[in-house]
């Protein structure tokens, strides 16, 4: 009876630091400076403009150890419609539990410059998301508002310059990425 008692302490004990030792190989409560490398996608839900991308980024900043991230993002939005964006973006981000399997929300706001061929424009932007944290993976998924004008060169026999228009874009979001 004492022998077998000893060993479900033995096992109780090996699991509770087995998890503990998992919970240190989180990055999101390690306290100091953390970055990510991600690339992912973006998939355009307007009915007008199509702004489907490949996007690649990188994020620096510093973790205060209980969760909660603040950094600044800049990448660049490889559009299929024949052009980029070069977002830079503040980031906001809360991790929930210490374990390698961390759930997340997060807000990116900032500014985003677009070219398309000889367009350029500048856009506000917003992007709630959520995910997970599972080591040093990042799994994320953003809903992004853009709102901006856009200055095109326009040409035609009674008129020849820049007309400005305003927009607005909406687009859902998925990346991978690596923290270190």
């Amino acid at each position: 009876k004492n022998s077998n008692m000893k060993r479900i302490l033995l096992i109780i004990c090996v699991l509770g630091v087995c998890i503990g030792a998992n919970a240190q190989e989180n990055h999101a409560f390690r306290k100091g400076y953390r970055g990510d490398v991600s690339m992912g996608g973006l998939i355009g839900i307007n009915k007008d403009l199509r702004n489907d991308a490949v996007s690649l980024s990188t994020t620096h900043g510093y973790s205060y150890g209980d969760g909660f991230y603040i950094g600044a993002e800049a990448g660049v939005n490889i559009l299929f419609a024949e052009g980029i964006t070069i977002p830079v973006l503040a980031v906001g981000k809360y991790n929930f539990i210490d374990y390698k399997i961390s759930p997340f929300v997060d807000c990116r706001i900032g500014t985003e410059a677009l070219i398309h061929n000889k367009d350029s424009g500048i856009a506000l932007v917003a992007s709630p998301g959520f995910g997970i944290d599972y080591r040093r993976l990042i799994i994320r998924a953003a809903y992004i508002c853009e709102a901006g004008r856009f200055t095109e060169n326009y040409h035609q026999p009674s008129y020849s310059g820049n007309v400005t228009s305003l927009f607005k874009s909406h687009s859902f979001q998925i990346k991978m990425g690596i923290s270190f």
